[in-house]
């Protein structure tokens, strides 16, 4: 099953370059700290894996929402876009 996926950190200094490089894998950097994008629930679970061997639990912090694929949302941009424009489901 699809579904779109916003995942948000605030992670020790010392693991954001590692955070991102394992988001980028499977999500689209929208702006610091911030990834979007449309997961299979098997790629959910090695996202989550991968994040869990790496954060230091009282350290870091993530925060994954999960909406079905379905659901219509729109998305509210202001400023300049700190990503480049991917073929996203909205």
């Amino acid at each position: 099953m699809n579904m779109f996926v916003i995942l948000a950190y605030d992670v020790n200094e010392k693991r954001v370059n590692l955070i991102n490089s394992i988001c980028s894998k499977y999500l689209i950097w929208r702006q610091n700290s911030l990834f979007t994008g449309n997961l299979r629930e098997s790629s959910l679970k090695m996202l989550e894996n991968e994040l869990r061997e790496l954060i230091v639990p009282n350290e870091d912090y993530i925060s994954i929402f999960l909406f079905p694929s379905n659901v219509r949302f729109k998305v509210v941009e202001i400023g300049i876009k700190r990503y480049e424009n991917h073929q996203v489901i909205w």
